[in-house]
């Protein structure tokens, strides 16, 4: 195992009915001024924004809303947010959604305090001390971004969308309420999109160059078997409230980097999404639907054994440890089948990408100064395109 420094501030509040106690949580926080955020339209349809609003009023707080937050948060919102807790003198703001809505908040909360275009925290790394207090009701599981000190907005520059990271203590939510029950407004395609990406953040801490870690070995591989079971459920019973609990619970575990602990990380699914989605807008866990099984097939003999070893224990691959490779690939097989069945897309032109576009993407990853990314295994712009390609020709 690595050397590591864990430390969780967020307070986890779970169950039925725990966002109508939303006020008298953040009034115990310091909250007396608070901006509701939120998305477009499922709080309002919904009535949880109704019913958090009264929980503000029962206990005095003063409540201001800025709502229409869109998948893959924009800068305009930010500054919009910024510009009105300014005014207002905000102490507190409340996220309700996923993490669009949390990952603008937090640009948000830290922003009001910068003395500059917030834009800076994210292009020039600057770095925050201070930021508002951050509370989240969560609508749909996978967000992580609940418990994380990462956010990540996109900004439109002269008609090119433009997508950045932050990261800073600062920006860890002091609470989260997860009731399951608030995803039952989510469609089944969605809860499969929010299902993949809980899914790819257990694996970039499994596929690890990292040995002999087999307690954490288990807990991811313990995760990924819940989200693979319960996702399978939730489509054929949408009203399973245990199923969906399971779901919201590993969403939060699977993003809090208590399994990545003492682990060497490879995030470069996530990377080669996020230059697909910059440029075509598309659903994040959509694009890691596509992209993870390619990836999965190319770096498949870097570490047969772990890649075997993934198919026996999350989908129950028989182990032919006289040909591991074979067992490797019946467990992408089976990965595949998985997504399918869960409606997920299987390929580049499934996102509307046609293949013409992979060189175009390709410029548009984030690759580090030596021109790669990984670390389980270092993938250079040829790699990003073999990739890519693999993406593009599974499902026909």
């Amino acid at each position: 195992m690595e050397n590591f420094d864990l430390c969780s501030t967020t307070r986890l509040i779970y169950g039925r009915g725990r966002e109508n106690d939303v006020g008298q949580i953040v009034k115990n926080h310091g909250g007396r001024k608070v901006l509701i955020h939120y998305g477009c339209h499922n709080a309002q349809k919904s009535g949880l924004l109704e019913r958090i609003k009264r929980s503000f009023d029962r206990v005095g707080i003063e409540f201001y809303e800025l709502g229409n937050v869109v998948v893959n948060p924009r800068a305009m919102k930010v500054y919009e947010g910024i510009e009105l807790c300014r005014e207002r003198e905000i102490d507190f703001i409340l996220a309700i959604g996923g993490s669009s809505v949390i990952d603008s908040a937090k640009a948000i909360a830290g922003g009001v305090f910068y003395d500059g275009d917030f834009w800076d925290i994210f292009t020039k790394k600057k770095h925050i001390y201070r930021s508002l207090p951050i509370g989240a009701v969560l609508t749909m599981p996978a967000a992580g971004s609940e418990c994380s000190v990462h956010t990540i907005i996109t900004k439109d520059i002269d008609g090119t969308l433009v997508k950045q990271h932050a990261k800073s203590e600062a920006f860890v939510p002091v609470f989260a309420i997860l009731n399951p029950e608030l995803t039952r407004s989510l469609a089944p395609i969605d809860m499969g999109y929010v299902c993949v990406d809980m899914f790819c953040h257990v694996l970039s801490r499994y596929f690890s160059n990292t040995q002999d870690a087999p307690l954490t070995d288990m807990i991811c591989e313990s995760i990924l078997k819940t989200i693979v079971d319960n996702m399978l459920i939730v489509f054929e019973d949408p009203d399973n409230y245990e199923a969906r609990a399971n779901l919201m619970w590993a969403g939060t575990i699977a993003h809090s980097d208590l399994y990545g602990a003492g682990r060497q990380q490879d995030w470069s699914t996530h990377i080669i999404e996020r230059a697909i989605s910059t440029l075509f807008d598309t659903v994040h866990g959509a694009g890691l639907a596509v992209v993870l099984p390619a990836y999965l097939e190319f770096v498949k003999n870097h570490d047969l054994t772990r890649m075997a070893q993934f198919a026996s224990r999350v989908f129950n691959v028989s182990c032919n440890f006289e040909n591991l490779a074979q067992t490797a690939g019946d467990g992408i097989s089976r990965l595949r089948d998985f997504l399918h069945s869960c409606s997920m897309p299987q390929s580049l032109g499934d996102l509307n990408i046609d293949s013409v576009h992979i060189s175009e993407i390709v410029k548009n990853i984030d690759f580090e100064g030596n021109e790669t990314i990984g670390t389980y295994r270092e993938l250079n712009r040829i790699d990003c395109s073999a990739i890519l390609t693999l993406a593009n020709n599974f499902g026909r």
